[in-house]
C-alpha cells in the first residue's frame, strides 16, 4: 500500500507542476484583484515553494483506508489524505515571496488551489466528495457554492453519516398503527407484495 500512496503523492505533484506552470492571469485578474487572490498569484509565482509546501503536507498526511464501496461513497474511492480532526481541520501557514507576513490557510483550500493553480474567491467552497473536512486529498475535493455545500451536509445526513463524518443513527417518531419491520423483506416467485 505504502508505493501506492507514494505514486499518488507523485502523480498529484506532477498534476499540480503542470497547471502550475500553465497559469496565466486572466484579463480581468487587475480588476478581480483581492488580498486573498494576491496572496495566492504569487504563491503559484514561486512555483518551487509551493510544490515543496504541498509534498510535504501530502508526506505528513494520515493515509486512511478507502471506503467500504457503497452508493453513498461511489465519489471518493481512494483512502484520505488526513491531518487535523473533522472540527478543526489542519492549517497550513506559508510566507509570500518578498513579504515577511505570515498566512494561513486551511490545508485542503490551499491544496484545491495548488494543485489546480485556481485563485478562489471568498464565496467559493471547497466540498469534500468524501465528506470528511480533514481530508485533502486533491480527489476528493472540489470546488463549489455555499448552497452545494450545504446539498452535501443533507446527502451526507440522508446517507446515514452524521456532521462529524462518522455513524449515526437515524432518529423520529413512528406514527400510530404503523408497523416497522428492521428486517430486508424478501420476495418469493409468485409473490406480488
Amino acid at each position: 500500500m505504502g508505493s501506492d500512496h507514494n505514486q499518488a503523492i507523485k502523480d498529484w505533484l506532477e498534476t499540480a507542476d503542470r497547471n502550475l506552470t500553465a497559469f496565466t492571469k486572466s484579463p480581468l485578474h487587475e480588476r478581480l484583484l483581492t488580498r486573498r487572490r494576491a496572496i495566492y498569484t504569487a504563491v503559484f509565482g514561486d512555483k518551487e515553494q509551493a510544490l515543496s509546501a504541498l509534498a510535504g503536507l501530502f508526506k505528513a498526511a494520515h493515509k486512511a483506508e478507502p471506503f467500504d464501496l457503497r452508493m453513498s461513497r461511489t465519489q471518493a474511492p481512494f483512502g484520505c489524505w488526513e491531518l487535523g480532526t473533522q472540527t478543526n481541520p489542519h492549517t497550513i501557514v506559508f510566507t509570500v515571496p518578498g513579504q515577511k507576513e505570515k498566512y494561513t490557510e486551511l490545508a485542503y483550500r490551499f491544496v484545491f488551489s495548488v494543485v489546480n493553480a485556481q485563485l478562489l474567491n471568498t464565496e467559493d467552497f471547497i466540498r469534500h466528495t468524501c465528506d470528511n473536512r480533514k481530508c485533502f486529498r486533491p480527489d476528493h475535493l472540489l470546488v463549489g457554492t455555499a448552497k452545494q455545500n450545504r446539498l452535501d451536509d443533507a446527502q451526507r445526513i440522508y446517507a446515514g453519516r452524521g456532521s462529524e463524518g462518522k455513524g449515526q443513527i437515524i432518529e423520529g417518531e413512528i406514527a400510530r398503527g404503523v408497523a416497522v419491520n428492521i428486517f430486508p423483506q424478501h420476495l418469493t416467485k409468485g409473490h406480488t407484495d
